[in-house]
């Protein structure tokens, strides 16, 4: 017998019974569903008459016929998406075919397939490629690069509209995410930093708005330095832009690097005959110290990012910048002088460090500033710009996080901010690399989420700590996956 445990989004039309959500094939002789939710719900076996399970209630499912068609509602007749916890037993063996479930009124839960341990995640077999490479995490470290505005940076992470990176990165989504994960693997704690990151020193140059995500890197030139203070770790590595300073001809320049005062130096001297996102491994470091990267050229070297770890694990990049949307994150937006060289490097950077997952956490200011001169994005606009990343990292997974309910309205805007969403959402189809989820499934609208403690009046969209600590225990529960079946004896 084997069973999984999932969580999932059901909606309701708002005049009739609920939109149900259906699950085509995996239930050879009989089940028992628990409904473990606040609000009775409903199944239905190869369109025989609906079963009401009320709250805390078990109830056993015979199957007509191999495979069997199984749907769930809910009962209550309110539009909006209510999380509905499940435990279902599933009992003789599992069939070959694919369990694979339906997205009925515009919602999706999991591919049954390889897993179903995520709430409201449409296209999750586009994960398969990220559960692959996690089977080795924990002696092969694996890259996770978190994107997105001020709500993966960290913002109000400390409770407060501090906009250091010293105040938001130990609360931030992505720090709370790698915790989560390296805890569950039992490995030690990996660190990463971007290049610009305030809290690491600089002498000279200045921080580039067209190389690394976000434009988050530093770039150096001859006597120019960065230095970035790191936690002890057996290896570290530095994720750096080699550029040819003019868009064209040959890759000229380098940096030199030394860690712990001189305990382990080294040297890197561009290679190539094009700009490429590159990376050097510094191994033997053991000890916490300091890193210093000096530039060896007057052709700029760009420090995107660094990453320490000890053997295996989840390094997770926080590559987040307040007021960004999707337009700048691909140097297209308000403000941006970028031009096409300077666009490429941008959106080629979602692949720098070859990461095993991108996570896109972006699109509330695409929406605010939707009427704003020079920025426009309008839903298919940001659409276009969430495709253009998908088919630059490709086969590489992208999962599309649409954020929270604001605390302002979007009354008066043209386009609403869920139909943002719902265009990441129409992303995510199969046999395509982008997977959805959003976070307004698990936490309901701005008053659910504000009397949850997630969020307040003063934050906003901004998550609070605990907030930020439950948007990294969904994604960290989506991510595991891979351990969909559990034997029972």
């Amino acid at each position: 017998m084997q069973s999984f445990n999932t969580t999932i989004g059901l909606s309701a039309n708002a005049s009739s019974a609920g939109q149900p959500v259906d699950f085509d094939g995996g239930l050879v002789s009989g089940c028992l569903v628990t409904n473990e939710s606040g609000v009775s719900i409903q199944y239905t076996l190869d369109g025989a008459a609906w079963i009401t399970v009320p709250s805390g209630s078990t109830a056993a499912a015979a199957v007509a016929s191999n495979p069997s068609a199984f749907r769930l509602r809910k009962t209550t007749a309110d539009s909006y998406p209510v999380p509905v916890g499940l435990r279902w037993t599933v009992y003789e063996a599992l069939p070959s075919a694919a369990l694979n479930s339906g997205i009925v009124g515009g919602v999706q839960v999991a591919d049954l397939k390889y897993g179903a341990r995520a709430q409201g995640v449409t296209n999750y077999a586009a994960l398969r490629p990220f559960f692959q490479a996690m089977a080795d995490a924990r002696y092969s470290p694996q890259l996770i690069s978190y994107a997105g505005d001020s709500t993966v940076f960290g913002l109000y992470a400390d409770g407060t509209s501090t906009a250091t990176d010293a105040a938001t990165a130990p609360n931030s989504a992505p720090s709370q995410l790698a915790q989560i994960l390296n805890s569950a693997l039992g490995t030690t704690a990996t660190f990463s930093i971007n290049g610009a990151d305030s809290r690491n020193a600089f002498v000279g140059g200045a921080n580039s708005n067209s190389v690394g995500i976000g434009g988050l890197s530093r770039g150096i030139t001859t006597g120019q330095s960065v230095t970035l203070s790191l936690p002890a770790c057996g290896s570290i590595d530095i994720i750096y832009y080699e550029n040819n300073g003019s868009g064209g001809g040959p890759v000229t320049g380098g940096f030199s690097y030394d860690f712990g005062a001189g305990a382990v130096t080294g040297s890197v001297a561009y290679a190539s005959t094009i700009d490429s996102y590159k990376k050097v491994t510094i191994s033997g470091t053991g000890s916490a110290g300091d890193l210093v990267v000096t530039g060896a050229s007057a052709n700029s070297a760009y420090i995107c990012q660094v990453n320490c770890y000890t053997t295996g694990g989840v390094i997770v990049g926080r590559n987040g910048r307040s007021g960004f949307t999707s337009a700048d994150l691909l140097g297209t937006g308000q403000g941006n002088t970028t031009n096409a060289a300077g666009q490429a490097r941008l959106l080629k950077a979602f692949g720098m460090g070859s990461p095993s997952l991108v996570i896109l956490q972006v699109g509330h200011n695409d929406c605010t500033l939707q009427a704003t001169a020079g920025q426009m994005t309008t839903p298919a606009v940001y659409a276009a710009n969430l495709s253009a990343i998908a088919a630059q990292i490709a086969p590489i997974p992208l999962l599309l996080v649409s954020q929270p309910d604001p605390s302002n309205s979007d009354a008066a805007l043209t386009h609403k901010y869920r139909d943002y969403w719902a265009k990441a959402r129409g992303l995510a189809v199969a046999g395509s690399n982008i997977a959805h989820l959003s976070i307004a499934d698990f936490w309901g609208d701005f008053a659910a989420a504000k009397a949850a403690g997630y969020c307040s009046d003063g934050s906003g969209v901004h998550p609070l700590r605990k907030g930020y600590g439950s948007i990294a225990k969904i994604l960290a529960t989506t991510l595991s996956g891979a351990d969909l079946y559990k034997t029972q004896l």
